[in-house]
């Protein structure tokens, strides 16, 4: 099977699938290039019900690196939060919420950022 069918069969996206063939988690091999997964490979997978997001971190893990996750994580978290609430919402009830002027501008950069990013992908298929 294909890495996007695998991808889909576990839920998963293609680039972990790749990683998890790089790190032997699946059984695969190039042909010409392009990975062929071993359906069984995947199958088991499921079967053993593998958690889908992070492996949690192991007690014996280096505290710096548990940080350095635990920050990448909650910036993740950050982004995913920014998105859901400022991407296209550019009314002034945002903007009265800030309590500082920092936080105001926070705001309106965040939202900028997302009505910038909405202009590429438009311009990207010839919209705008």
């Amino acid at each position: 099977m294909t890495v996007s069918q695998a991808a889909e069969m576990l839920g998963i996206s293609a680039a972990r699938v790749r990683r998890m063939l790089q790190d032997g988690v699946l059984d695969g091999q190039k042909e010409g290039g392009v990975w062929m997964i071993d359906r069984s490979s995947v199958v088991l997978r499921l079967q053993n019900g593998a958690r889908v997001g992070r492996p949690p971190l192991n007690a014996n893990d280096d505290p710096e690196e548990q940080a350095q996750l635990r920050r990448g994580v909650r910036a993740h978290e950050l982004y995913e939060a920014c998105r859901e609430v400022l991407a296209g919402a550019y009314d002034a009830s945002v903007l009265a919420a800030a309590e500082t002027e920092e936080e105001r501008r926070f705001y309106l950069m965040v939202s900028d950022f997302f009505l910038q990013q909405k202009q590429r992908e438009l311009v990207a298929q010839g919209v705008w």
